[in-house]
């Protein structure tokens, strides 16, 4: 019984190989990166990105973390379940412009990140050329600072996708 125990708790620890953590003007955001995962900075202008450990780099998941060092009470006047309208409405434009089809959109979230005082999510799949994707948007408030989080992913890669979604929910916003 002891082994077994040893067993699980080795399992359950090597899940996250290292902590990383995000300074911006206004907010400190610590987080867990999987093992076989890679935190990576300033990836094509994306200022912060954890990669999944696919070998096909289109088939990789991607977290993008992006700081705004704007405040969130920007965005107080928008209804964001109602916003989601909008979201449908960029993402069509967005596929139009290089021929791809949306495949499905998901409802808006709220509060789906424990890490933050608020988060509202959004997503949906596509196919573009001979891949189908999955993103998922999330407008997250850290310590009034507005972050912009975004999981990029194959369509139907649920385990890679729920690693990502476990990553965001390792977040913790603190101040800076």
């Amino acid at each position: 019984m002891k082994y077994k125990l040893l067993i699980l708790s080795l399992l359950t620890i090597s899940t996250f190989a290292k902590s990383e953590q995000i300074r911006s003007k206004m907010s400190k955001l610590t987080f867990e990166v999987p093992n076989k995962w890679n935190y990576i900075t300033d990836l094509y202008g994306i200022p912060h990105s954890v990669i999944g450990d696919s070998e096909d780099e289109k088939k990789r998941t991607i977290i993008s973390i992006i700081p705004t060092n704007r405040k969130f009470s920007e965005l107080e006047n928008i209804d964001f379940k109602a916003d989601q309208a909008n979201y449908e409405k960029g993402r069509l434009k967005w596929l139009k412009q290089y021929k791809g089809k949306a495949l499905k959109f998901s409802s808006y979230k709220k509060n789906t990140l424990k890490g933050f005082q608020e988060s509202h999510q959004y997503g949906y799949q596509y196919s573009l050329g001979d891949t189908a994707k999955e993103e998922i948007t999330i407008f997250a408030k850290c310590n009034q600072e507005l972050i912009h989080l975004k999981v990029m992913s194959q369509l139907n890669d649920n385990e890679s996708i729920e690693r990502a979604m476990n990553v965001l929910n390792s977040m913790v916003c603190e101040k800076r």
